[in-house]
């Protein structure tokens, strides 16, 4: 309501010194132009102003600040035929999708074709590990650049806050946004749990036997091996333990484990950064299968995410959340 008495104040005034054009001298909500047009056609309509000159006009409107907020997916190769749907937010966002395919389904999303894991390759890919982009040139592998490693784009630096979906998730909830902004900076990290797993990182090993793991040519591109069971055993022998998470909440019983198809961070906290890198350099040392570094990287950082769903926010990950509906894969 203050904007349109700021409107009218300003349009009072004007229309006295007889030099109202209300295209040219202002910048008006499509709202307020059809509720002036209107009001023109009353036949009061100069003595309604009048009056509005005697009233205190609130302050300018600040104007329209850059978002903090980015969501970012990453689609390459024909892994997923569209940039999925999503609600408007409360709060200014952006919604950016990294690809190699300029004909993709936008939906409203910004595309970027850049290669940025080509021209900002990460300082931790030195080109000798199993997963380095030179040697595993999968467009899954791709992916997890721009997942993990999002720190090294130069046009995301602006933001505060990036919030990663894979190609699967549909925002549903007009005020996702605005949630994690209001968590984020004390929080640092915001995921959902793992409502499979119990909180046991060799469960979701024993899950990961599968073909886009197991195999050397998936979704008809060659890939290295990806030996999950090792890069288990090696996190053992270097001390992860389940039951670290377990006493932070013993109560929570999927606590531990984490979901990572949605994922908020705050990107310029140095504990994040950390965390950050050191959950790219177990995909590049290791496996594609981030989500079973993703619990380890929070373990040997000791920085633990805001964990979903919490007494205001519900839903079952996998599936359909507060905020998300989460789609097959190639739609």
């Amino acid at each position: 309501m203050d904007y349109y008495i700021q409107i009218l104040h300003k349009i009072a005034i004007m229309s006295n010194n007889h030099v109202f054009n209300m295209n040219a001298r202002l910048k008006l909500k499509p709202s307020c132009v059809h509720l002036l047009r209107r009001l023109a056609k009353y036949k009061h309509f100069k003595t309604v102003m009048e009056s509005f000159k005697h009233i205190h006009a609130p302050p300018d409107a600040p104007p329209d600040t850059p978002p903090k907020i980015c969501f970012i997916t990453a689609v390459y190769g024909k892994y997923e035929a569209s940039c999925k749907k999503f609600k408007k937010q409360t709060v200014n966002s952006d919604f950016i999708c990294f690809t190699d395919n300029e004909n993709i389904i936008r939906n409203g999303w910004t595309i970027d074709t850049t290669p940025y894991h080509f021209t900002h390759k990460s300082q931790l890919d030195d080109s000798t590990l199993l997963n380095s982009l030179s040697n595993n040139k999968h467009t899954f592998n791709v992916a997890k650049y721009y997942k993990q490693s999002f720190s090294n784009i130069p046009r995301l630096k602006n933001y505060d806050v990036i919030v990663w979906l894979d190609g699967t998730i549909e925002i549903t909830h007009d005020k996702t946004s605005e949630f994690i902004l209001n968590k984020i900076y004390k929080e640092k990290m915001i995921c959902w749990h793992h409502e499979y797993r119990g909180g046991n990182l060799k469960k979701e090993v024993l899950a990961s036997h599968f073909e886009r793991y197991t195999s050397t040519f998936w979704n008809n591109q060659h890939q290295p091996y990806q030996n999950v069971d090792k890069q288990y055993y090696d996190y053992i022998q270097d001390g992860y333990t389940d039951e670290f998470f377990k006493k932070m909440h013993p109560d929570r019983t999927h606590f531990g484990m984490w979901i990572t198809c949605f994922m908020a961070f705050l990107q310029h906290d140095e504990e994040v950064k950390k965390l950050l890198d050191l959950w790219y350099l177990q995909t590049l040392k290791h496996t594609t299968q981030d989500q079973i570094g993703f619990p380890y990287a929070c373990q040997k950082t000791n920085l633990i995410p805001y964990t979903l769903p919490d007494n205001d926010v519900s839903g079952e990950p996998h599936k359909r959340t507060m905020f998300y509906i989460k789609h097959d894969h190639g739609k």
